[in-house]
């Protein structure tokens, strides 16, 4: 959602898909997710930081950013199987994920798909279990998104929406503008729902996890935070008390040393 510019990525071809990422640092391999309407600048604030102790992996989602955005019907299966065919054409056997928000979703899925290629999990104010956030979005959203619209959308998710900046509106509107966005963008908004009994699949997950979340959160409410940890036994729980949706771009700092920390200590 949040991001600021990315330089020196690369394109690969994954299966028919077309997508751009971009590599940084050695290491055990680390695997940032984004979420809705995000891209590799997503994760601007945090890349370089981590790359200090991982191999990091970072991609434009297809139908995000600067990735094909097929016609089709989106579904979470989509995006599972998109991560599997990544791992599997750059030869990485197993990695840790970090996923926000859609990200965290489509982390959480995979790993229950595949546990065995998951060494740890950072899942940040996660979809998946609260039912609003798409009707939020929409309200906000319109027809399409606009400057005025995306800047009150951005000040709505932040903690601090006086953090909201105009160039990280900029880039994003740019991106929006990109072929075939509209499309990808309210197609995967409005994905089939068939993530029901996710709950009884995270129950039986043992992969040590780490649930992040902004206590401000007004488009997934904290109270995730605390059902998610229920479900999870082989998780930990960060709260930041001065931020929204994006923990991770609002408290860069803080975010990227307990995220190493937590993927860096023995499981």
């Amino acid at each position: 959602m949040a991001g600021s510019p990315v330089e020196n990525f690369s394109y690969l071809e994954v299966g028919k898909l077309r997508v751009r990422y971009l590599v940084r640092g050695e290491g055990k391999p680390v695997i940032l997710v984004h979420g809705l309407g995000g891209s590799i600048e997503s994760w601007g604030a945090n890349i370089d930081a981590l790359a200090s102790h991982f191999k990091v992996y970072v991609f434009d989602l297809p139908g995000f950013g600067f990735s094909d955005k097929p016609r089709i019907q989106y579904r979470i299966g989509f995006f599972t199987s998109f991560l599997h065919d990544f791992m599997e054409t750059l030869k990485i056997e197993r990695a840790s994920l970090v996923g926000n928000s859609l990200g965290g979703l489509i982390s959480l899925c995979f790993t229950c798909d595949y546990p065995s290629k998951v060494e740890k999990l950072v899942v940040e104010c996660s979809a998946g279990l609260e039912t609003g956030a798409r009707e939020t979005i929409m309200r906000f959203m319109g027809e399409w998104w606009t400057m005025e619209s995306l800047k009150s959308f951005y000040e709505f998710v932040y903690g601090e929406p006086s953090k909201v900046k105009e160039e990280i509106l900029r880039l994003r509107l740019r991106i929006l503008s990109h072929p075939d966005a509209k499309y990808a963008y309210k197609s995967i908004l409005n994905m089939p729902y068939e993530w029901a009994d996710l709950p009884e699949k995270l129950r039986k997950l043992k992969n040590p996890t780490l649930i992040v979340w902004g206590e401000k959160d007004r488009l997934i409410p904290v109270e995730y935070a605390y059902k998610l940890h229920s479900l999870l036994a082989n998780s930990k729980l960060l709260i930041f008390k001065d931020a929204g949706h994006v923990p991770h771009a609002e408290k860069a700092e803080e975010y990227n040393r307990e995220v190493a920390k937590f993927l860096l200590e023995d499981p």
